[in-house]
């Protein structure tokens, strides 16, 4: 053995980077989780105030465009397709990963049982029925709505595009072309 020569590190190297990539990941949750958190009490506000101060739903566009030109680097526009793509693999990700989803749906099961359960007022995505939101009737479909203690309380609009309008009326003709074909079994 030569002089300050070392033998047998190679376990160390590997124990630390286990350690490193566990802290990584356990950063990456926490600020997911926080950026959540945010965004979710950027919803309530906005509702508590539009409640509070009688505004309509435009209040959401004119922040929105405020926030762009405060804080471009932290609300820059977004590229929808990007979105769509990201949210369309995003599935297979989680599977291919952890081989299954079901943490995702019973976390979202969980909030939602939460805000009944505490009243909170909190403004969630969750399957409503539409009684003429975003021009549909008779259909459950995703949207943002307030959940209370009785449940969903109030469905919340966005105010859409033309183009987001006609994509979210496709999603609902999926929806019922799906459920004509499971009341025919």
């Amino acid at each position: 053995m030569k002089k300050n020569e070392i033998y047998g590190y190679e376990p160390l190297v590997d124990d630390l980077k286990e350690l490193i990539h566990k802290k990584q990941y356990q950063v990456i949750k926490l600020i997911n989780s926080e950026t959540i958190n945010l965004y979710w009490e950027i919803g309530e506000e906005i509702y508590r105030q539009q409640q509070e101060k009688g505004w309509g739903k435009s209040i959401v566009q004119v922040l929105s465009v405020e926030l762009q030109k405060e804080l471009p680097h932290r609300f820059p526009e977004l590229d929808y397709k990007q979105v769509l793509d990201d949210v369309k693999i995003g599935g297979y990700h989680v599977l291919a990963g952890k081989g299954s989803t079901e943490f995702g749906i019973a976390s979202a099961t969980t909030e939602l049982i939460r805000a009944v359960f505490h009243d909170e007022k909190k403004v969630l995505p969750c399957s409503c029925y539409l009684d003429g939101q975003y021009g549909e009737e008779g259909i459950f479909a995703s949207t943002p709505a307030v959940i209370g203690k009785d449940g969903i309380e109030d469905v919340f609009e966005l105010q859409l595009t033309n183009e987001e309008l006609a994509l979210f009326k496709t999603s609902c003709a999926v929806i019922r072309e799906h459920v004509v074909k499971a009341e025919s079994m």
